[in-house]
């Protein structure tokens, strides 16, 4: 039996958004996020750390988010908890049980 994360320690209201496509003046789509659902979570630091990418350094932050189960919830979603923005990278179901979400999400870095 996985470990449940106690309802008390998920103490940030965090807003999750998916990709929608919006048309433009000029006739293209593009992708613009869009609210999906807020929900209570716990997010939790895993890593840091900095990586070279086009010969630009970038800082990568790799944090847990765990929260109650909720159907919909997909790896290309984001969270934004305070302004901060944070990308889904893989989304699962602790045991099948539709029970509690765990994340692992990439937060943006603004520049």
């Amino acid at each position: 039996m996985a470990y449940r994360t106690p309802i008390g320690e998920m103490r940030k209201r965090i807003l999750i958004q998916r990709q929608s496509d919006s048309g433009t003046a000029s006739g293209e789509t593009t992708q613009t996020p869009s609210d999906f659902r807020r929900a209570w979570a716990r997010i939790l630091p895993t890593a840091g750390g900095e990586s070279w990418i086009a010969k630009e350094l970038q800082e990568l932050i790799t944090c847990r988010i765990n929260m109650r189960y909720q159907k919909g919830i997909l790896p290309k979603m984001r969270a934004v908890w305070q302004g901060r923005i944070f990308n889904f990278v893989s989304v699962r179901d602790l045991e099948e049980m539709h029970e509690e979400l765990e994340i692992l999400a990439k937060e943006e870095i603004a520049e």
